[in-house]
């Protein structure tokens, strides 16, 4: 999907020591959404995401959530189509495997900073998190997700790599 960045406000409706429920709304649409996290302090976190449509709003095309973790937490191992980027566009031929990659080693040297390093068809994602390991799996269908030290507001404002800013997040 293309992006359009758009600033969401959340708003904490519940929060009864298991699940967590906001409420997504965006400026000038009638439609909202919610999100649900439901967790168990130090074991799983479970991320439902519900869209409620507006009569004669379009529907949702695609819908993201940035996770930020320590620079040093740069390893990470998927379950996907890899070795290299996949797109919607540009899957075919590529392998369903497990692979290790680095959040460093996913940045290409585009002559303009983009979009890169995306995995289509992912059934899980696993980062090593000190001694711990943070998991994301897909539980009714596969995603796509990329990993970078970047965000993207980082890469879009940058006309050049040297442009990009020392990594502090991934």
């Amino acid at each position: 999907c293309g992006h359009q960045f758009l600033t969401i406000e959340f708003i904490l409706e519940k929060d009864d020591g298991h699940t967590m429920t906001s409420r997504v709304s965006w400026p000038g649409v009638k439609a909202y959404g919610e999100i649900l996290y439901h967790y168990d302090l130090g074991n799983y976190l479970d991320i439902e995401i519900r869209y409620h449509g507006a009569k004669g709003m379009p529907s949702l095309p695609c819908f993201g959530i940035d996770f930020t973790f320590p620079r040093d937490c740069g390893d990470f191992s998927y379950y996907g189509y890899g070795q290299t980027d996949s797109y919607p566009d540009l899957s075919a031929g590529k392998v369903l495997g497990v692979y290790h990659s680095r959040a460093k080693d996913e940045v290409l040297p585009y002559a303009v900073p983009q979009e890169m390093g995306n995995k289509e068809n992912t059934r899980y994602v696993e980062i090593p998190f000190g001694k711990r390991k943070m998991i994301f799996e897909a539980l009714e269908r596969p995603f796509a997700f990329h990993y970078l030290p970047y965000d993207e507001f980082q890469l879009e404002d940058a006309k050049h790599l040297d442009e990009l800013p020392t990594p502090y997040e991934n």
